[in-house]
């Protein structure tokens, strides 16, 4: 394997680090599409050969068994098809779990009866999504013999409901720069302008101008080129239509349903893509962001929501759920009963109500991690809300554009 020039510096870092008994945490950073990946899995095939220089510092034989494992599923996935290895998530990996706490409401990160490493090389992709508990955790068990290598990208998108500070606590860092995804083409350029926008807080101006790669679209163009790419004769599930708000998001998942399916109701065999994970007992039918599929569909009731009852089939399990015509509703009674602390009877609904999604579109924080062939981004999406500064809008395209290998499509304006 032939790698650049910053993969080579940044892989006599790592080596360093290895042989190194006072560190532990080591960070492999660089822009999106910069081969992390590629790096890594050169690591792990040449491991024991880059260990064999302990034997004459230290005066023994060094082992290190490599475990790869990322903070979603969507980044394991990617990263063990970049890898040729396994790879899991950092939950499955150490058999952290969620508990529910019935006197806060709150699902509490347990990790009483985890895995614990020894003589390991723990691999952690996606670290802007690794909340600083979690990294607590991880570091709790991995016994000093272990090396923890984070691989990440300061500037994009960071878990929502905790903080991060893998970036900011000193860690002996490895950057890579060059590009190797989407060499040579305008995709690499534009992200690279918006991951500059994350540190100045200046928004580019975008040119409008169509290329091979980019290409601007108006509202009618758009719907047109959504009906098309995504009927139920063209549609490959390598392109997907990214926006920032779920409420958009959910726009176009139903409006491309009903394309392909000519009706607003669930179709048996239909795929779909989970929001939650999804349990049954102490099984797991289904974890967040996987593909399920929906089967034994009948209309049905509960606790005065209309809906569909049918049965979910993950890989090796199935369930049966609930899902309600108006969402908002179930979100409101589920609110409710929070707002009177009814811990237990919130718990219960949460679980018997499915969150379902079809895998047309997604917001750009689901996408985060992925590959695909063609985005479509939408721009007005990211515009309209006012909350959002020019650092997090830069963060969210910045991701959003470099998830595309081939072809990007910005619908709108960026304002």
């Amino acid at each position: 394997m032939q790698l650049t020039n910053d993969q080579e510096d940044a892989l006599l870092t790592i080596k360093s680090f290895l042989l190194d008994d006072s560190r532990k945490e080591m960070l492999l950073t660089g822009n999106s599409g910069s081969g992390k990946s590629t790096l890594v899995r050169h690591l792990i095939n040449h491991l024991p050969e880059f260990l064999k220089p302990a034997a004459l510092l230290k005066g023994y034989e060094v082992r290190l068994y490599p475990y790869l494992s990322a903070t979603t599923n969507e980044a394991a996935t990617v990263l063990s098809n970049a890898s040729n290895m396994e790879a899991k998530t950092v939950h499955s990996l150490f058999k952290f779990r969620f508990q529910k706490n019935y006197r806060t409401g709150e699902l509490n990160l347990v990790t009483k009866d985890a895995k614990y490493y020894s003589s390991a090389l723990i691999v952690v992709d996606e670290a802007s999504m690794c909340s600083t508990e979690l990294r607590e955790s991880i570091l709790e068990h991995t016994c000093n013999h272990s090396k923890i290598l984070y691989v990440g990208d300061s500037e994009q998108l960071e878990t929502i409901k905790a903080e991060c500070d893998i970036f900011s606590s000193g860690l002996t860092v490895a950057n890579l720069t060059t590009n190797v995804r989407q060499s040579g083409n305008e995709i690499a350029e534009l992200g690279l302008r918006f991951r500059d926008a994350v540190l100045t807080g200046v928004l580019p101006k975008l040119t409008y101008q169509d290329s091979e790669y980019i290409k601007y679209i108006s509202g009618e163009e758009f719907n047109k080129l959504v009906d098309d790419k995504f009927s139920k004769e063209n549609y490959d599930s390598s392109s997907k239509i990214l926006a920032y708000s779920n409420s958009r998001v959910i726009e176009y998942n139903n409006h491309v349903r009903q394309l392909q399916n000519g009706c607003d109701g669930y179709v048996d065999g239909e795929i779909l893509t989970t929001n939650n994970t999804i349990t049954s007992g102490e099984n797991v039918i289904a974890k967040n962001n996987e593909n399920v599929l929906i089967t034994d569909i009948e209309r049905s009731s509960m606790l005065g929501m209309d809906g569909y009852k049918l049965r979910v089939c993950g890989d090796n399990n199935s369930c049966y759920g609930f899902i309600p015509d108006d969402p908002k509703h179930a979100k409101k009674e589920i609110n409710n009963l929070a707002k009177e602390k009814r811990w237990g009877e919130m718990f219960d609904l949460q679980d018997k109500i499915l969150d379902l999604r079809p895998r047309f579109a997604s917001t750009v924080h689901k996408a985060q991690g992925g590959t695909l062939e063609e985005v479509f981004i939408d721009l007005n999406d990211i515009s309209s809300i006012r909350s959002l500064s020019a650092k997090k809008k830069a963060r969210a395209l910045y991701v959003g554009i470099t998830r595309a290998k081939s072809k990007v499509y910005l619908y709108g304006e960026l304002r």
